[in-house]
């Protein structure tokens, strides 16, 4: 009988000291788990304009997928747990600029496609920022800039960032190569024909013209805040668009969520990024696009091939 008692409480000592062990050592969960695979995409959910979704629009959008139940939002930025602690490759894509109703082919350019693996553990907590392309706000027509697409750690810790596209203005159908996004840290610029681009995570410059677009931690400009035939239920005055640590918010006269700039007179903005791009100052009339960065190793930095005459919003894609 001592015999039997004396072996059960040792098997029973080995059982909890073999799971309990590993965990206070932080082994357990950082193990990974290689029979783990999966790929999400997140989206902007059916949101426009210069503000994110709600958890409502993700709610339905996400419906029936394998995010179903499993993103958060806060003031339109996207958290999601880190299911399995893996090897995971982040595929960020930034937000064109608007054209909607152009009465000539402008094109709203290409932005920057981010892609680099991350060793994340599971219960990890990462934060979404999915770019809205920029919109009709001027009825002469005039559009805002794209937003950039963000991905960091719940500490806000950068993981991978992809810029968005300046916008154009009426009658300008040629290709300027300043309105795309850059796959580089700082905005877009064009000597002469802009104001300076941001650089470091700030936002684009200048106060005159076109506005600047946000960066990662400094916000964009309104240009020379001029408004002119407005769309019906636009706002009547610009707003300042926001960096992403100041929730990413576009221009309220055509920027896209992101920190996407807005349209003054019929100036185009600089998009949004990691850093600003450029607001116009000169004929063509066409803003910067954002820059871009990425943290992660088998880093693929490029734009993005979407049709040039289509506006589109950005979208992250996860896979382990």
């Amino acid at each position: 009988m001592r015999k039997t008692v004396f072996f059960l409480l040792v098997f029973f000592s080995y059982s909890v000291n073999a799971q309990m062990v590993p965990s206070f050592l932080g082994v357990y969960d950082k193990k990974p788990d290689p029979d783990a695979t999966g790929t999400v995409t997140f989206t902007n959910c059916g949101a426009s304009e210069e503000s994110g979704p709600s958890q409502s629009d993700c709610n339905t959008s996400y419906s029936g997928t394998s995010l179903e139940g499993d993103v958060t939002l806060s003031s339109g930025i996207q958290s999601w747990t880190v299911p399995y602690t893996a090897t995971y490759t982040i595929t960020a894509i930034g937000a064109t600029a608007g054209n909607e109703g152009a009465t000539a082919a402008v094109q709203v350019g290409y932005p920057a496609k981010i892609i680099g693996d991350f060793n994340l553990t599971k219960g990890d907590v990462l934060k979404i920022l999915v770019g809205q392309h920029g919109w009709k706000a001027s009825c002469r027509p005039g559009w805002g800039a794209g937003g950039g697409t963000f991905v960091t750690e719940n500490d806000n810790t950068i993981l991978v960032i992809a810029g968005g596209c300046g916008s154009g203005h009426l009658g300008n159908a040629n290709t300027y190569d300043w309105q795309n996004a850059s796959t580089g840290e700082s905005g877009v610029a064009e000597s002469g024909r802009t104001h300076s681009a941001g650089s470091n995570g700030n936002g684009g410059g200048g106060t005159s013209e076109g506005g600047g677009g946000a960066g990662y931690s400094g916000n964009g400009t309104t240009g020379n805040s001029v408004t002119y035939q407005l769309c019906t239920g636009v706002a009547t005055s610009h707003s300042t668009p926001q960096a992403f640590l100041n929730g990413g918010v576009g221009d309220q006269i055509g920027g896209g969520f992101g920190g996407g700039a807005g349209v003054t007179n019929t100036w185009g903005g600089g998009g949004g990024g990691y850093s600003g791009g450029a607001g116009a100052n000169a004929s063509p009339y066409f803003g910067g696009g954002g820059g871009s960065k990425n943290n992660g190793s088998n880093q693929t930095n490029t734009l993005h091939d979407n049709d040039r005459n289509t506006e589109t919003d950005g979208s992250v894609i996860i896979a382990w």
